[in-house]
């Protein structure tokens, strides 16, 4: 098994970011849940494997939070702000 020059916090970063993947790192245990990719497996066997983790498989399945209302929203509030700007540059240039 090839160690793949991984370290233990910044696989624990990568792995926290995933929702489908919880890690206590103060109990050194990882629950992983339906969904999770083969790449975070791969992660998961490092840590157990050379970091002495224990990993189990959650019961429920855990669904991703997407709001796509939300991000909608956020996208085109943040278009308005550049562009008000923009204009708001522009104006005081024409002014000069």
């Amino acid at each position: 098994m090839a160690n793949r020059h991984y370290d233990e916090n910044g696989v624990i970063r990568m792995l926290s970011k995933n929702p489908f993947v919880t890690v206590d790192t103060v109990n050194r245990e990882i629950i992983y849940y339906e969904g999770a990719g083969i790449h975070t497996f791969g992660k998961i066997d490092y840590l157990v494997n050379y970091h002495k983790y224990h990993a189990r498989k959650g019961t429920a399945k855990k669904i991703a939070q997407t709001d796509s209302e939300y991000t909608i929203n956020r996208k085109t509030e943040k278009r308005d702000q550049k562009n008000s700007f923009v204009g708001l540059i522009k104006s005081i240039f024409k002014k000069q």
